[in-house]
């Protein structure tokens, strides 16, 4: 695919992530919270991989495409409701992904790719799948780990650190461990790392 046409893609997806209800300031704007998450993935993409396929820049944008639309709350809860709700969310966005990109003429392969790298089908297996990986996991420790640790208080916040952790690569890790955090984020990190 040319430029042109991954910029209309990019702009699509950012389209649908700004009717966000949830709405976040950005650089001074007040966007729907998927589209700063969308603008996340791509800064961590372009950090962690030196040349961006078109098909990894598309699947970290869309990524949590249209996720509002799924809130957790819809699903039991506990650990077995959480994992069927991140399950359904993967597919769903897949499928609105692959929607979006049906008035562009991308081969069959290239949807393939995207939908393997939305769904992570290859972790462990795949640079590409991992660097989304990594991507997911910075923005959780950088913007998600404070309000996580307030509503659920720290021995979950430190299962969730190290589980976090065990996923990513060491490029990641590196990444996160040079990350300018609050002094609580560092400490809880520094702590789940040591148990």
């Amino acid at each position: 695919m040319d430029k042109e046409e991954l910029q209309k893609i990019i702009e699509d997806v950012d389209i649908e992530n700004n009717q966000d209800p949830r709405k976040v300031t950005d650089d001074g704007l007040e966007v729907g919270y998927e589209l700063f998450y969308a603008k996340l993935m791509t800064k961590w993409i372009n950090i962690l991989s030196a040349n961006p396929s078109d098909n990894l820049l598309i699947s970290g944008r869309g990524i949590h495409l249209k996720r509002w639309m799924h809130p957790r709350d819809s699903y039991p809860k506990g650990l077995p409701g959480y994992f069927q709700w991140k399950k359904a969310l993967q597919k769903f966005h897949c499928s609105e992904m692959l929607s979006l990109l049906e008035k562009y003429s991308l081969e069959k392969v290239a949807t393939e790719k995207i939908s393997s790298l939305i769904l992570k089908t290859n972790l462990g297996n795949c640079s590409e799948t991992q660097v989304i990986e990594d991507a997911v996991s910075l923005i959780f420790i950088e913007h998600q780990l404070l309000p996580l640790l307030e509503k659920s208080g720290e021995e979950k916040v430190i299962n969730a650190i190290q589980k976090t952790w065990a996923k990513m690569s060491e490029n990641g890790q590196k990444n996160a461990l040079e990350l300018d955090l609050p002094k609580e984020s560092n400490e809880i990190i520094q702590k789940a790392l040591k148990s």
